[in-house]
């Protein structure tokens, strides 16, 4: 019985499937012989595509647990650069509200401060009609201009000079938030080559080399003619150097040995690339 039930299966798969295990009739073979034969076959291709099927369910396990790997990586540093924006900002909007405190207190203690008066002597026998000397409004103008340029000079180096103390305090989001600040309101300044500078020097103390490398190329575009560029190209020589790429800090020190050969920097160049 089970023998028939066995045959009626294996003609019905042979004839589902198309007939596909006619050409495995062996000569001589009896019909149940081949049947047996055939359905060895066909247990044996399942087991194929079961173990398939498994091989291929552990590559998408391992796909989808490196898709995740990398997305959790992703957040991460997300949340990492998303928290030091905060931080950053933050950290700016106290210095910016204590270099403000800092500048009324002055204007209070200026206002308050009493105004000098010059006695001039009487002179002697003064004729009653004599003519008075004229002050034009020009001059005043003159005067208040001057007045004014003093107090935006005295604001701008106290701004530039806190940003400067926060480096030195080892606050380096801070000054650089402080230097940036500085160059969108004061962007003719004097200084301006040197808060780039620093600001790339904020991103290289910080071990942000490829950062520190493209500020200090700012200082080299921007003030080609400027003091601070044997100092850019020094230490954008360094930061290459830093993120193990050799050749590009060779042709750096090169250019700055050729282009400032009396420099201090230079000779640090070039003793630097004896160490290449």
């Amino acid at each position: 019985m089970k023998k028939q039930l066995l045959i009626l299966l294996t003609v019905a798969v042979l004839f589902g499937s198309g007939c596909r295990f006619l050409d495995f009739v062996r000569p001589g073979e009896s019909p149940v012989d081949r049947l047996e034969r055939q359905c060895h076959i066909l247990e044996a291709e399942l087991e194929n595509l079961k173990k398939e099927t498994d091989n291929r369910h552990d590559e998408l396990r391992k796909e989808y647990a490196e898709v995740k790997s990398v997305l959790n990586g992703i957040r991460s540093e997300v949340q990492s650069v998303r928290g030091e924006q905060e931080q950053t900002a933050y950290s700016l909007e106290c210095h910016l509200q204590e270099f403000e405190n800092w500048r009324r207190q002055q204007e209070k203690a200026a206002a308050a401060a009493p105004k000098q008066t010059t006695d001039l002597p009487a002179t002697k026998e003064a004729p009653v009609n004599a003519a008075l000397p004229e002050v034009t409004t020009g001059a005043v103008e003159n005067q208040d201009e001057e007045a004014r340029s003093d107090e935006t000079a005295v604001d701008e180096t106290s701004f530039y000079e806190s940003g400067r103390e926060l480096f030195d305090k080892g606050d380096y989001s801070g000054a650089r938030g402080i230097f940036e600040q500085f160059l969108k309101r004061y962007p003719e300044s004097r200084q301006s080559d040197n808060a780039y500078f620093w600001i790339g020097e904020t991103y290289y103390r910080e071990g942000r080399y490829e950062k520190a490398i493209l500020k200090y190329q700012e200082v080299v575009d921007t003030f080609p003619d400027g003091n601070k560029v044997p100092a850019a190209l020094l230490k954008q020589g360094m930061a290459f150097n830093k993120i193990n790429d050799d050749i590009n800090a060779r042709l750096i020190f090169k250019r700055l040995i050729s282009s400032f050969p009396d420099s201090r920097e230079a000779k640090n160049a070039d003793q630097m690339l004896k160490e290449l």
